[in-house]
């Protein structure tokens, strides 16, 4: 029996074959025998909404208005509502992450409790306000507001990168100030003058100008530990722009990213070739995940992807040419 009991199915034949192993028919329209795979009512009403061989009898229940030229099609009313959604439908992950970041700042200065996000009150009425808007748990709240300002200023005070510090780790510069300036000022209880203070001191930091411009301070930091360097040499200049850098350095970094790549390590250095070195297996796992991304290639799991018959095959790379490409 179709599914459900809409009039709609009486105007299609379905067809499901069970030696194609798909779980979904094959349903095809009486009167124009336009054929699609669905299972669902919804697709049959669409289809009879813009069929141009519907019957006339049927065109009060599915086309008014080619009985009433002053009613919209199916098509028109669609057309209609994108662009009544049109910019509300979705949100970028930049937007998503300033509107985050707002979001705690918010709560943060009006002293309320992070899980006022969790109710389903608060969740219903910004539904309401920007549907795409995926309101954030308090997890999400105290990393926009804690933890991400925490990493960028480790990776700041961190004085074995040699390079200018970028102002952009997983987010946009917008987001990445705004949240800055709002754990500051926490930090330092409210008083706005400090916290402009920490705020310019990492500024030259990021660039090494002012007093972090001298190379022989950077240069010493090959002989010692984060922490230890600015122990030794920014404890009494920079007090508390040194506390600051110690706390957020003496903070164990997450470990999601090390997950990651247990991984597509463990795919190159197997059983069969646990004698590769850290430094091959480096240049094996760089090499395969580049082509990977330059050619586009998917799993196995991913839906039309090419089958493979051996459940356990494993990626085998070219051992001649990287040995080559190492000596």
């Amino acid at each position: 029996m179709p599914r459900g009991r809409d009039d709609c199915w009486l105007e299609v034949t379905r067809n499901l074959e069970e030696n194609s192993g798909k779980r979904h028919p094959r349903v095809t329209c009486k009167h124009c025998m336009t054929e699609w795979t669905s299972n669902e009512k919804a697709r049959v009403i669409e289809h009879l909404q813009r069929c141009n061989d519907l019957p006339e009898p049927l065109w009060r229940t599915y086309q008014p208005h080619r009985l009433d030229p002053t009613l919209p099609s199916a098509a028109e009313l669609q057309q209609q509502q994108r662009a009544r959604t049109r910019g509300i439908g979705s949100m970028s992950a930049a937007e998503q992450d300033i509107a985050t970041a707002a979001c705690a700042q918010w709560i943060n200065a009006a002293k309320l409790d992070p899980s006022v996000t969790e109710h389903p009150a608060f969740r219903a009425f910004v539904r309401a306000l920007r549907p795409a808007f995926k309101v954030p748990s308090r997890h999400h709240l105290t990393h926009a507001l804690v933890d991400a300002p925490l990493m960028f200023i480790a990776y700041l005070a961190d004085p074995q990168e040699r390079h200018r510090r970028p102002a952009i780790l997983d987010s946009n510069e917008e987001t990445q100030s705004r949240s800055l300036q709002a754990f500051l000022l926490k930090y330092c209880d409210g008083h706005a003058a400090k916290a402009s203070t920490l705020l310019g001191m990492l500024s030259l930091l990021r660039v090494k100008q002012g007093p972090f411009s001298n190379n022989m301070v950077w240069m010493a930091a090959e002989q010692m530990t984060a922490i230890q360097w600015w122990q030794n040499f920014w404890i009494q200049e920079q007090p508390d722009l040194a506390e600051l850098c110690i706390i957020a350095l003496a903070i164990a970094p997450a470990g999601e990213s090390i997950e990651r790549n247990w991984s597509p390590h463990s795919f190159v250095h197997i059983l069969k070739r646990n004698q590769l070195g850290a430094d091959v297996v480096n240049r094996i796992v760089c090499t395969f995940w580049n082509l990977r991304i330059k050619h586009g290639w998917v799993d196995d799991s991913v839906a039309g992807a090419p089958e493979v018959n051996d459940a356990d095959a494993e990626f085998v790379p070219d051992m001649d040419g990287l040995m080559g490409m190492q000596g």
